[in-house]
């Protein structure tokens, strides 16, 4: 069995584990039983029986033509953007990959341009009893033995971390042929991300850095919900458009100041944040130029946030205070930044404008 089949075995025999015996009878797999649980012997599935069971799977995954995509953009330096609505992300290639649903809820894109480099990305809608039954991190741990499993290798490195705001283990593979493998795993509102791609010897401490792993993004309205948890655990009145969420804050002397939490995400120095804006002013003039170099020394006091002014399609302008918060904010340090923008939106409001309309 070829390197690259091994990368993408790894990635079905994950399948196999966490969407059980339908994915198992798809897959023609009989032989690669779901596990009982989260806690089986990661050796009770072998790397051949896995391979095996799989490989004319991946066979038609190798001879199918990539078929053209008007939705597909390209890069600067022409790599592909590829973007899955159905699954809410999107990742970069350095190729067009082939995309092929597995099984039901199941969808693999693999780009593999010789026998010993693969780019390989896997979304699987994880079974809502799976996830019920056990902590995401023992989800996340399960998928990671199963890979290794599958392998039949070793892990030369095994981390847990944050990938934009969700459970994750990056983690580098290597298999009884020497060859090694780095992956993410994402865990984010009951779907688990999967990237993985060989990796040098020389980049095992840092593979994630690489273009590849970079391009990789959850889409933003995936984190609807989790924004709405958190400021539902905060007592945090809201209204939700597409767009994002509203808030409207209560403030001394009968004072009222919303602010706007977007579902835009950025991402900057390894930071991705969500923005928070505190609107002041609209209108189809900018701001007076006194009130606007006020502004600019008031931006000189905060370690966080600032105010700016934008430029809308219809040609008006809007001054608002904005601030950023973690996506992997807890409960409590989204409720101080949503009152702390209010605040600062509401002080100009009130003492540069002398109005109260936002």
């Amino acid at each position: 069995m070829s390197q690259r089949f091994r990368l993408v075995a790894a990635r079905c025999a994950l399948v196999v584990v966490l969407l059980g015996p339908t994915v198992a009878s798809v897959a023609h797999a009989q032989d690669v039983p779901p596990p009982p649980a989260v806690a089986a012997d990661p050796d009770s599935v072998s790397a051949d029986s896995a391979a095996a069971a799989l490989t004319d799977l991946l066979q038609r995954l190798r001879d199918q033509q990539t078929e053209e995509d008007d939705s597909l953009q390209m890069t600067g330096d022409g790599w592909i953007v590829v973007v899955s609505e159905e699954y809410g992300y999107r990742i970069e290639f350095p190729a067009p990959p082939i995309t092929q649903s597995t099984a039901p809820n199941v969808e693999l894109k693999l780009y593999e341009p010789s026998e010993d480099d693969g780019y390989v990305a896997l979304a699987v809608r994880v079974d809502p009893d799976l996830a019920e039954s056990f902590t995401q991190a023992q989800v996340i741990d399960n998928a990671v033995q199963r890979t290794v499993s599958a392998l039949d290798g070793t892990l030369v490195r095994d981390e847990k971390t944050i990938i934009q705001g969700y459970p994750a283990r990056v983690v580098v593979i290597q298999s009884t042929s020497g060859q090694r493998i780095g992956y993410q795993y994402v865990l984010a509102e009951g779907l688990l991300y999967s990237i993985g791609q060989s990796v040098a010897s020389g980049d095992v401490d840092t593979f994630e850095t690489g273009r590849f792993f970079q391009g990789f993004r959850i889409d933003a309205s995936l984190t609807y919900p989790r924004l709405a948890r958190l400021m539902d655990e905060a007592g945090i009145l809201y209204t939700r458009d597409e767009n994002g969420f509203n808030v409207v804050f209560d403030l001394d002397e009968d004072r009222v100041q919303s602010v706007y939490v977007s579902n835009e995400q950025y991402t900057a120095n390894g930071a991705t944040v969500t923005p928070l804006f505190g609107l002041v002013y609209r209108g189809s003039k900018l701001p007076p130029a006194e009130i606007a170099q006020q502004l600019l020394i008031e931006n000189g006091r905060f370690d966080t946030g600032s105010y700016r002014v934008y430029g809308n399609e219809d040609g008006s302008y809007t001054l608002a205070f904005v601030s950023y918060v973690p996506i992997d904010a807890d409960a409590e340090v989204l409720d101080e930044l949503l009152w702390f923008t209010a605040r600062r939106a509401d002080a100009v409001e009130k003492d540069l404008l002398n109005q109260d309309k936002w």
